[in-house]
């Protein structure tokens, strides 16, 4: 395993390394950072969920206090999973299985997924979820 930004650093571009090359997470990847990856391997296999979160340069270190301009700096743009959507038809993987107690999903299950996802009742135990009221 290893970063897009990995790959380009310590692989020669010159030649094939990888039988495939698989981005999983591929709504947070820009099409451009990608590219290094996917010339270094024979095919390649791009996973992820447009509803997730965008590409962002939030997370990468900065020397200037320009934090907020850059965080944004992607804003807008598409991500690898956008620009291959629109050459190939995806798939949907409808089982979730992450979320320890199936209220934590309920929401997006029904307002982002049209309640197509297949859930899991948690272990038991106290609620995930409480609404609490707080006082001013």
């Amino acid at each position: 395993m290893a970063s897009p930004l990995s790959v380009s650093q310590l692989l020669d571009g010159k030649q094939r390394y990888f039988d495939f090359v698989i981005f999983d997470e591929a709504s947070q990847v820009l099409p451009e950072d990608a590219v290094p990856a996917i010339l270094r391997g024979d095919k390649f296999v791009v996973a992820g969920d447009s509803k997730q979160l965008p590409p962002t340069t939030f997370f990468c270190a900065s020397d200037n206090d320009d934090s907020e301009e850059e965080a944004v700096a992607t804003e807008g743009y598409e991500s690898l999973l956008d620009t291959m959507n629109g050459f190939l038809s995806g798939s949907y993987l409808d089982w979730h299985y992450r979320s320890r107690d199936e209220s934590l999903i309920n929401f997006s299950n029904h307002h982002l997924y049209q309640d197509r996802l297949v859930t899991f009742p948690g272990p038991g135990g106290p609620p995930a979820i409480d609404h609490i009221v707080v006082g001013h």
